[in-house]
């Protein structure tokens, strides 16, 4: 009996029957454990274990008091499933990705801060509040003018936590260069917190070298500087699932997660320089000497357009238009990086990734070029972490064969694992619906890429709108002041009735109101894709043409 009831409501098969309810589960007997093992996977091979005295005392329990136990439990007693929760406010699951934190098992939706008091309830949260610890610890931060600046407000907030936690801490709570010597802290300090991060991070899983970016970041720019470049990395995002995209790319490790987000903090701000990029944007790219950026565009080498199954913008890249000799690799990487930052503001929540099919029809090669290749996997896997969903090598001709046996031993295993190869229009509608597919790779969508040229004074508001931008960026300052002191007050435990959800709301629609100031005009916003206040309209076109049927049905008529 003991048995049985053990199988019936174990936390593995409770929560596997939650999170996917047509899967097969073990029966309660050895023999059928054994035939339908080749089925069920490892989910057939639990053994029995002998039962400690609290669930003894849950068989006197009612037995929907008892599993319901057993669902909220299992975050603590399977550690590897329980590790890939996330806020519900910020990032909603999809079955068979996540394992879902208790609430979205219970079906409620609530802020990380008002779940409640049950020890499951906290381990959902517990990564996200030490990584938020880490950030805003010691000191509050302040404004000057319109960047967003940091000085010491007050005595430090220090919450009880180890010694290696405290030192973390600190090096966002250092003063700004313009102030007094005497109140920064020696170099020798810095070094030092810096090593004592480094030392928690494995190098042998330092792909990309972040830790020694990591340390140059905390040598050469102050807290200010490095806030700046977290909230600007922001934007419309909701501050909880930026960073929940960091833990879930270092599996839940909190050191690591910090090193890769303040080496890509560095990254954006210093190497790249992604905002002047974006602000920089196509008019003057197109009027400039070095070409490389624009015609690509013009080229339509690679555009983004629609939607796949699970509602992710798909980005759609000719391999057969690419020629090394065509940009330099500085303007590749531009290009790059300007594809990435458009398609992280057509991202809507409950969405938080994008779809890249790559067209290789017609691919030789000639076409072949490693470099950007390179790049393109840095970029997903060092600084837009979790932020592919899916990517689909179409029509890849057999010479790839031996390059893709290259290329695969580049990619992080978890991004591999999103890379499928599909030869006809039926393997693309596992992902994509055919009414979404284009024309050109045998589907239904009746669209094709035209490049828009930039129009003359679409990017005053840069230029012209100081006044009204300056007022906006106080405004955001203000939210983003208010975000901080809520969190730190959360990451303490107190509760604040949905305050911080609100002002993350805020935030998010304070940025399409500064995005007029801050983001030159893309051929997405020339061709209504995106529209007032960051309405994003996919399939704007397919209403002009229901119209122009229409239109000529009815002149049929007449």
């Amino acid at each position: 009996m003991l048995k049985a009831f053990t199988r019936r409501t174990s936390p593995r098969r409770l929560f596997s029957q939650q999170l996917t309810p047509t899967r097969p589960t073990p029966h309660t007997s050895s023999r059928s454990n054994s035939s339908s093992s080749s089925s069920s996977g490892a989910y057939n091979n639990t053994r029995t274990r002998p039962l400690p005295a609290t669930t003894k005392a849950a068989l006197f329990l009612p037995s929907t008091i008892a599993a319901s136990l057993a669902v909220s439990a299992f975050a603590l007693l399977d550690e590897d499933d329980e590790k890939e929760n996330r806020f519900a406010i910020s990032l909603p699951f999809r079955r068979g990705r996540h394992a879902p934190a208790a609430e979205h098992v219970a079906g409620q939706s609530r802020e990380p801060d008002e779940r409640g008091g049950s020890e499951a309830e906290r381990a959902v949260d517990r990564h996200p509040r030490r990584l938020w610890r880490l950030l805003t610890r010691q000191h509050p931060l302040h404004h000057e003018h319109h960047h967003i600046a940091a000085r010491n407000a007050g005595p430090p907030v220090v919450a009880e936590s180890p010694e290696k936690k405290k030192k973390l801490g600190r090096f966002l709570s250092r003063r700004g260069k313009s102030e007094a010597a005497n109140t920064t802290p020696p170099a020798a300090t810095t070094e030092k917190i810096a090593n004592d991060v480094a030392a928690a991070v494995d190098a042998s899983d330092d792909k990309y070298g972040q830790t020694k970016e990591f340390k140059a970041a905390l040598a050469s720019q102050t807290p200010a500087e490095l806030r700046e470049a977290f909230w600007g990395m922001v934007k419309h995002d909701n501050p909880d699932g930026l960073l929940l995209r960091f833990l879930r790319a270092r599996k839940w490790d909190v050191d690591k997660a910090l090193v890769m987000m303040v080496a890509t903090m560095n990254w954006r701000s210093k190497e790249m320089n992604v905002q002047e990029v974006i602000s920089k944007g196509e008019e003057a790219y197109a009027a400039s000497p070095d070409q490389g950026f624009i015609k690509q565009l013009r080229m339509g080498k690679s555009f983004l357009h629609g939607t796949d199954k699970e509602g992710r913008p798909i980005c759609f890249v000719r391999v057969r238009l690419h020629k090394q000799a065509d940009q330099s690799e500085e303007a590749l990487e531009k290009y790059t990086v300007y594809i990435m930052e458009t398609a992280r503001l057509m991202l809507r929540d409950p969405v938080d990734t994008a779809a890249v099919v790559f067209d290789m029809s017609g691919f030789s090669m000639a076409n072949m070029d490693y470099a950007p290749v390179k790049y393109l996997i840095k970029c997903f896997e060092a600084h837009y972490p979790e932020s592919l969903g899916v990517c689909l090598v179409h029509k890849a001709p057999w010479i790839f064969q031996s390059i893709w046996s290259i290329i695969r031993g580049w990619l992080d295993p978890v991004v591999a694992s999103k890379i499928h190869f599909t030869k006809s229009v039926e393997d693309m509608e596992a992902y994509i619906p055919r009414s979404n597919i284009l024309k050109e790779l045998g589907g239904d969508d009746d669209w094709s890429y035209s490049y828009v040229e930039p129009v003359p004074g679409e990017n005053d508001a840069m230029v012209k709108g100081a006044e009204v931008r300056e007022v906006l960026l106080r405004k955001r300052e203000g939210q983003v002041r208010e975000f901080e002191q809520l969190t730190k007050k959360w990451v303490e435990g107190e509760l604040n009735g949905g305050a911080r959800a609100r002002v993350a709301e805020e935030l998010r629609r304070g940025y399409w109101e500064l995005d007029p100031y801050l983001r030159a005009r893309t051929v997405y916003d020339r061709t209504g894709v995106f529209g007032e206040g960051g309405r994003l309209e996919m399939y704007k076109y397919r209403e002009a043409k229901g119209k122009e049927v229409a239109a000529e049905r009815f002149d049929e008529i007449d």
